[in-house]
């Protein structure tokens, strides 16, 4: 038996379809049926149940699945280790980051592509909901995701490192009106329509009072995103106010395109991200240069394990 057996068998499991699974492999469908088949015969066993309405394993066939994924993982260490001590690691790696902290990436991945020029890098934008999602089901191999999710998902599954706590501000347009008020205070703002991050935590929210409570009776209107380039465009062309990290508007406050409003009663108040990753997976070299570099811009010269 071959490992592409294993792999068409694999695909098929996870598809749970022949049409589906031939088209992720680029096969004929025909072709990765007599692959299945061969299989069972060098097995001697029926990987199958063909006798129920939907896709069904035998228990012979969930036993070979359970073991082929790690027969699989195995081979691809392997290879990976192997092309890395010859100094010809091709591999692949994808990321998802939710948008706030996209540019920590920057600087790391620049490293990364210059100390691996034949990889492939995929690179997810996203909520942090999402972003968990895929990494749990092995469309990307790390997330940077917003740390109070974490807990109502499955946490066993996953390894994580903490980064340090971005402080909230808020922010509008240098020609705002609110700007050339003396001393400002965050009652203020009920006045204006308000902008917040959609996954921000209701302890979080909480430390604002009823000022995002779009049942108060002098609301002035809340657009709330996932990915603060869903309303920069907003921000520069009304007197919308803005909730969000420093980190996620640099550029538009390098520029001047946007300012920080600074009320005296303003409460602390910061958000916390985390890098996570699958427990199970084997960590290749291209993972490890991303975790050491984002913990190397967060923290330079310390050395955290994970969590």
């Amino acid at each position: 038996m071959e490992l592409r057996h294993i792999k068409h068998f694999l695909a098929l499991c996870r598809q749970q379809s022949f049409s589906r699974a031939a088209e992720q492999l680029n096969l004929a469908q025909p072709t990765l049926s007599r692959s299945i088949q061969k299989m069972e015969t060098l097995l001697g066993v029926s990987l199958l149940d063909r006798s129920a309405g939907g896709f069904a394993l035998t228990p012979d066939g969930a036993l070979v699945y359970e073991h082929g994924e790690q027969l699989v993982k195995q081979m691809d260490a392997l290879e990976t280790a192997l092309l890395t001590l010859r100094g010809e690691y091709a591999g692949q790696i994808a990321i998802g980051c939710v948008a706030g902290q996209a540019g920590v990436l920057g600087p790391v991945l620049g490293k990364l592509m210059r100390d691996y020029p034949a990889i492939t890098l995929d690179l997810s934008l996203g909520d942090s909901e999402r972003l968990l999602q895929l990494l749990l089901v092995n469309q990307i191999n790390l997330a940077i995701v917003d740390t109070h999710l974490l807990p109502a998902l499955a946490q066993d599954e996953l390894s994580r490192l903490s980064l340090p706590a971005s402080a909230l501000g808020f922010y509008c347009r240098p020609e705002h009106p609110l700007l050339g008020e003396p001393r400002l205070y965050l009652e203020r703002l009920r006045d204006f329509p308000l902008a917040v991050p959609a996954g921000l935590a209701p302890d979080i929210g909480s430390k604002f009072g009823d000022i995002f409570d779009s049942n108060r009776h002098d609301f002035a209107g809340i657009v709330r995103f996932n990915d603060f380039r869903s309303v920069d465009a907003v921000l520069a062309a009304s007197d919308l106010v803005a909730l969000t990290t420093r980190e996620s508007i640099q550029r538009e406050l390098a520029t001047g395109a946007l300012v920080q409003l600074e009320p005296a009663n303003m409460p602390e108040a910061c958000v916390q991200y985390s890098l996570v990753w699958r427990k199970q997976a084997h960590v290749n070299p291209l993972l490890e240069h991303v975790i050491s570099g984002i913990l190397e811009q967060a923290w330079p010269g310390a050395n955290f394990p994970a969590e």
